[in-house]
């Protein structure tokens, strides 16, 4: 967890592939952060994975760009993978849905 005065604009999480850290901020309900985290790790696979080198050289995005469309792809992506990973109960302390 980050303390609001380590995030960026007012973002309530980072992903800093340099130093391979991802922070999230102190003081969300713990659903939220949950949902930050996953998001974050979107973005440390869309860098680690080498997607991010290959969407640039596919669509010829560049700068902000390129970053507008990774955060796009990664607020529609990170939703459905949380929504599955609990659906599945892959989720520490989750059960599938349907089980009691």
């Amino acid at each position: 967890r980050a303390k609001a005065s380590e995030m960026l604009a007012g973002n309530v999480g980072e992903c800093h592939y340099e130093t391979r850290k991802i922070l999230v901020q102190e003081g969300l309900d713990p659903k939220r952060a949950e949902e930050v985290l996953y998001h974050e790790l979107l973005h440390a696979i869309w860098e680690a994975s080498g997607v991010r080198e290959m969407f640039s050289n596919l669509s010829g995005l560049r700068g902000s760009k390129l970053d507008q469309a990774e955060e796009a792809l990664v607020s529609v992506l990170s939703p459905s993978l949380l929504a599955t990973l609990r659906n599945a109960g892959l989720l520490k302390g989750r059960k599938p849905k349907g089980t009691t």
